[in-house]
């Protein structure tokens, strides 16, 4: 029988309705099986990675799981496990790759690392072999290839092989910079060469390093001010504090508030902080009232003073406190990690330090 065309239309209007319902019923299903397995934003994706309040995340590349701590070098941090343990390095895996036997340790540098064994120092090499005996009743770091040791209560230098370059003679030493070292003779300081030849006359209660060309000096008065690399007085001693030089500028204190002056001895930024710090990658943390902040090289704030407390910035990041906890926010102040740590340090070889529940472990951000 000849359908006729109500009856035709009808039925396409039936068809039509079973083929839409079924591609919902398709696509409700691919919606729901999708949803099921995507990873929810709100909980943990697994036991490292974590959600930050702010919808940001880090993640711990080393669980906290050390008792003592210190930032990366090269690949390298010196770690203790327990407070009772010895002090040995780990990578960054967290894996002991210098096994823990020493009674303290320094960061490495210029590819050495000064170690502490059986109340003698001596030196080690990335792959955890002593180079340089333990001899030295103290250590330093190496600094323009040479490090200061102390021998029989005297200071002296030696260079990469251990070999003793400047005879231990000093009360006193620190590190090489810019070619020149401070030492301390007879309970003043001044400064010698590598050679150990004294070119700027011991006279000085105190003594930084050379940066930018100066080496800030306190006066048996207790004044500052900085002399350049023959020991001529480049800006008077009249500073009750003052940092050394860095960006080419310098940290003073006068009449009780914090600002900077140029290797001239000009003031650049007027002195208006309750405390401030050295220059570093252009910009300085400064303290107004309880608050920190930071500003630029023309005094201009990049973070205006919100925390308890900040750190220099670094890597684009800075270490933040408000309250009693500590996070990390970009150099302009935006928050990358919200407060919620015991402690942090900055990101150095592409981790940062962090405490959590009296342990320290390292995060990636």
């Amino acid at each position: 029988m000849p359908i006729s065309k109500a009856n035709l239309i009808d039925n396409r209007l039936r068809q039509f309705t079973a083929l839409f319902a079924t591609g919902i019923y398709l696509s409700l299903t691919i919606f729901v099986a999708r949803a099921a397995a995507a990873p929810n934003s709100s909980k943990v994706e697994n036991s490292n990675s974590v959600s930050d309040t702010s919808g940001q995340n880090f993640t711990f590349i080393i669980s906290p799981q050390f008792t003592s701590a210190d930032n990366f070098v090269a690949g390298l941090a010196r770690a203790k496990s327990t407070p009772s343990s010895k002090v040995g390095y780990i990578n960054k895996a967290g894996e002991f790759v210098i096994p823990a036997q020493f009674t303290k340790a320094d960061n490495f540098s210029d590819g050495l690392a000064a170690v502490e064994l059986k109340d003698h120092w001596g030196y080690i090499q990335p792959d955890g072999r002593l180079v340089i005996p333990t001899r030295f009743d103290r250590a330093q770091g190496f600094s323009e290839s040479v490090a200061a040791v102390e021998l029989d209560g005297k200071w002296g230098f030696i260079d990469r092989q251990g070999k003793i370059v400047i005879t231990p003679q000093f009360t006193a030493a620190d590190s090489f910079n810019q070619g020149l070292a401070a030492v301390e003779i007879d309970g003043k300081w001044g400064f010698i060469d590598r050679q150990g030849k004294i070119i700027i006359t011991p006279q000085f209660a105190e003594a930084g390093q050379f940066s930018d060309g100066l080496a800030k000096v306190i006066s048996p008065s207790g004044l500052i001010g900085f002399v350049n690399l023959q020991g001529k007085v480049i800006i008077p001693n009249q500073f009750a504090e003052g940092r050394d030089f860095s960006e080419g500028l310098a940290m003073v204190k006068v009449n009780d508030k914090y600002g900077f002056i140029t290797t001239t001895g000009k003031i650049a930024i007027a002195p208006q902080f309750d405390n401030a710090w050295s220059f570093q990658n252009g910009s300085a943390r400064v303290k107004i009232g309880k608050k920190y902040g930071s500003i630029d090289l023309k005094g201009n704030w990049i973070a205006s003073p919100r925390w308890e407390w900040t750190n220099q910035c670094q890597a684009n990041t800075m270490v933040v406190k408000l309250g009693k906890k500590y996070g990390y926010a970009n150099c302009q102040g935006k928050s990358i990690v919200t407060p919620r740590f015991d402690y942090a340090e900055p990101i150095v070889d592409g981790l940062a330090l962090v405490k959590q529940d009296g342990k320290i472990g390292y995060i990636k951000f």
